[in-house]
C-alpha cells in the first residue's frame, strides 16, 4: 500500500480523488480499531 500511494503521489490527482483515498484510509482504520 506504501508503494502504490508513493506511486500515486508522483502522478498528477484531482483533489476528488484524494479526498476519498483520506476517507477510504480513515474507514480502513476505524474497522481496524
Amino acid at each position: 500500500l506504501a508503494l502504490y500511494e508513493s506511486n500515486l503521489n508522483g502522478g498528477a490527482l484531482s483533489p476528488t480523488f484524494m479526498y476519498y483515498l483520506l476517507n477510504t484510509k480513515a474507514i480502513l482504520i476505524q474497522n481496524i480499531s
